[in-house]
């Protein structure tokens, strides 16, 4: 999935949750129906697009369904994995070239 893509995918999930969790810090019942809800939600509009979430992708995002990662973490998650996969790509903005 090209990084413009998962950036989309990051905002649609954030704006579903309303709370930042650590690993240290179990979320509530009701904030990871939330999350699950916006993934939901995300998987239905990447599907509009005739797009899906790898199965890479899945797990970093299910690890923040489950309260595993914190928002912060699962941007980092997926940063990650894109510069394993694109190698690092400069991104406006972030301060990373």
């Amino acid at each position: 999935m090209p990084q413009n893509e998962i950036s989309d995918v990051l905002k649609l999930l954030k704006a579903g949750c309303s709370s930042v969790a650590t690993t240290s810090t179990p979320i509530s019942a009701q904030e990871q129906a939330r999350r699950q809800q916006a993934l939901i939600a995300t998987i239905a509009h990447l599907r509009i697009e005739d797009l899906h979430l790898d199965n890479d992708l899945k797990r970093i995002f299910q690890r923040h369904v489950d309260g595993e990662i914190g928002d912060e973490e699962l941007a980092a998650a997926i940063d990650e994995l894109n510069e394993r996969r694109f190698g690092p790509l400069p991104v406006s903005g972030n301060g990373r070239s």
